[in-house]
């Protein structure tokens, strides 16, 4: 039993003790976007989906939807991911 005590105190003598995580990286002058959410029908459903995104992923999935449709309008085809 002794000889476990002595063991244990040199070993936890010889380990460093954790180091504290240094503070994360804030960058001065910009602000993280606030997320847009808007609740959408689903067809089927009575209750709603919530999405929400930033300003400039909401136009980034703007501007996708308007590809797809245009590609369909002008006699384009789906591919086989579905879009």
């Amino acid at each position: 039993m002794r000889l476990s005590f002595i063991f244990v105190a040199l070993v936890s003598a010889s380990t460093p003790l954790m180091a504290a995580d240094p503070a994360p990286a804030v960058t001065v002058g910009v602000v993280p976007e606030k997320p847009i959410c808007r609740s959408e029908e689903v067809t089927g459903s009575n209750l709603p989906e919530r999405h929400c995104h930033t300003k400039a992923e909401w136009a980034a999935l703007e501007k996708q939807h308007e590809a797809e449709i245009r590609s369909l309008r002008d006699g384009g085809h789906w591919d086989s991911n579905g879009h």
